[in-house]
């Protein structure tokens, strides 16, 4: 009887575990070209800092590269070294953002393909002396293209370079948060840059929260989520406690691959057009629903007229 009762407890114990499981995959974008208006020796502190930083907490990323940003402003040999530094990193996959980052809802299909085909030559040489290979793609600000015509003739050349275009659930404007970081670093106002990386991984933790419930909403259960941020020097200085949190939150982190074995990743993508918002806004057919619930979602008013007053 003891033996039945401890079964039965170890069972139950499983099944809750399983059924309280979060798990994401973290990706980041424009890996250097973030790095914007700043000189080498910064763009490499920030870099190490947060690869250092993966390294320590185990936590695979996907990085998506714009390669024109190596030979903007110079010091492209000092980038490629530090490029190399992630290549090289057995937690870090590398993926195709373009050469330009160019909006796809803007520009012609064959200017777009000849965009993506620049995009990946320094990576794949490179890529030649590791076992890794390129396979993802990201667009540059999500846009899949202007309507659906266009975007069923952009998968159809992924495809055939054998590419896996990377959707996201949640993403943060971390962008944003980065713009007045900055802006209060270069004032050496650093009790200010403090309060925005605070605000900012509490917003990162309340999308998580949103979107975790979105999802149990919409499909019953949290699916597996796939985090879009920057390679930015918010990023750098905060990248340890947003982890954290997130560890607090019940999340673990998962590779790419394994983010995209969730079923709900092969659903029908309803939307056509030029806006970049969640793959979960996506799943759902009727647009009023979705546009409904895009206005729930969490925003803070305050940071983004903090934003604007920079412009």
């Amino acid at each position: 009887m003891k033996s039945i009762f401890a079964l039965l407890v170890v069972i139950t114990l499983n099944t809750f575990l399983f059924a309280q499981e979060k798990s994401v995959a973290i990706t980041m974008d424009d890996l250097f070209s973030a790095y914007n208006n700043i000189d080498i020796e910064k763009i490499e502190v920030a870099s190490d800092s947060l690869l250092t930083s993966i390294t320590k907490h185990g936590v695979p990323v996907t990085v998506f590269v714009v390669e024109k940003s190596f030979s903007e402003n110079g010091d492209t040999d000092r980038k490629l070294l530090e490029y190399n530094k992630w290549i090289n990193n057995p937690l870090v996959t590398v993926g195709n953002h373009t050469y330009s980052h160019q909006n796809y809802a803007k520009t012609e299909l064959s200017l777009f393909e000849e965009d993506i085909l620049r995009g990946e030559t320094i990576t794949k040489e490179l890529l030649k002396k590791t076992n890794k290979k390129l396979k993802y793609f990201r667009f540059p600000y999500n846009s899949t293209g202007k309507d659906s015509i266009s975007r069923a003739e952009i998968y159809d050349f992924l495809d055939h370079r054998g590419y896996t275009i990377t959707p996201f659930t949640i993403e943060s404007i971390d962008y944003v948060y980065d713009a007045l970081y900055c802006n209060f670093i270069k004032s050496g106002n650093t009790k200010e840059a403090d309060r925005i990386i605070e605000k900012y991984i509490d917003f990162t933790a309340d999308l998580f929260q949103y979107f975790e419930d979105l999802s149990k909403e919409l499909f019953g259960r949290n699916i597996n989520h796939i985090f879009l941020c920057h390679t930015n020097r918010l990023n750098s200085a905060c990248f340890e406690k947003l982890i954290t949190r997130l560890k607090d939150k019940g999340y673990n982190f998962i590779t790419l691959d394994e983010a995209l074995k969730d079923t709900m990743y092969k659903s029908k993508d309803y939307y056509a057009g030029q806006y970049g918002f969640s793959w979960i806004y996506r799943w759902i057919e009727n647009s009023n629903e979705r546009k409904m619930l895009m206005r729930k979602e969490p925003y803070s008013k305050d940071i983004l007229q903090q934003y604007e007053n920079l412009k």
